[in-house]
């Protein structure tokens, strides 16, 4: 399992922290629809309503959830903080961490690391099937790239209407990549949300909802909208279908052979 999670209820809400096999870590997307279907599961009342939820010493925030089977939700949270954007990438040894030629990278879009909570470095792919042939290698170079600009993961993107006029929607496909533990995801919540946001600050400002297709056989679907606080400040909403697998004290997920 790429990350764990840890939940408990504390003053009417949702206390939560996420951890790697490495250590603690600050934020997860996945995890916290996860933990915020689960909650909703085994201690709300109906099959649509709010949540109150805290990640580590955070700040309240809240989550929205819709019962669609019984063992199906869609769960829509409030991201914490309006991520913060970073440096640029360097686009000829990312390029070439990737195997490709450097007009294969996208010059007019985002590329750029942003911290969401962790640190996700965005890099624009020309078009999808360029992304969907990338295989990364994941030797000492990719260790080494990742050490000196400090990210916990590549979110390799297409913007699939890219260059119409002024889309509200945008349609991505995009691939998550790191050197180390599964080395890929189907669904990345940090990642989506940092790419959501580099884009509303750039060459999107007028993107309201964000809707990512994940992954090369097994597909992830995660959905970010934008919305503005009486304050007039923009708030990300994370939105994605979980689906509960097993529950119980001691569970024990089937081991795959190796033979």
């Amino acid at each position: 399992m790429p990350e764990t999670c840890l939940y408990w209820w504390k003053d009417g809400s949702v206390m939560m922290q996420f951890a790697t096999a490495a250590g603690p870590i600050a934020a997860c997307g996945h995890g916290l629809l996860s933990v915020l279907a689960d909650a909703a599961l085994t201690t709300a009342c109906g099959s649509e309503g709010e949540l109150l939820y805290r990640i580590g010493d955070s700040a309240p925030s809240i989550a929205k959830y819709r019962q669609e089977s019984p063992r199906t939700f869609s769960i829509r949270a409030r991201w914490n903080n309006f991520p913060e954007i970073g440096p640029s990438l360097p686009v000829r040894e990312t390029a070439m961490l990737l195997g490709l030629p450097e007009e294969c990278l996208c010059r007019d879009l985002p590329m750029k690391a942003v911290n969401s909570g962790i640190l996700n470095g965005l890099v624009p792919i020309v078009d999808v099937k360029t992304l969907l042939e990338i295989q990364p290698t994941f030797g000492q170079d990719w260790t080494e790239y990742f050490n000196k600009h400090r990210l916990a993961d590549l979110h390799l993107y297409v913007i699939q209407n890219h260059g119409c006029t002024e889309p509200t929607t945008l349609y991505l496909r995009t691939r998550n990549v790191f050197p180390y533990g599964v080395r890929e995801e189907a669904a990345t919540g940090t990642a989506s949300v940092s790419l959501a946001a580099a884009l509303k600050q750039t060459v999107y400002p007028d993107g309201l909802q964000f809707s990512f297709i994940q992954g090369v056989q097994r597909l992830g679907n995660l959905q970010v909208f934008v919305s503005v606080a009486p304050s007039g400040r923009l708030d990300l909403w994370l939105e994605g279908t979980v689906v509960l697998i097993a529950r119980g004290n001691d569970l024990a997920l089937p081991s795959v052979s190796s033979e």
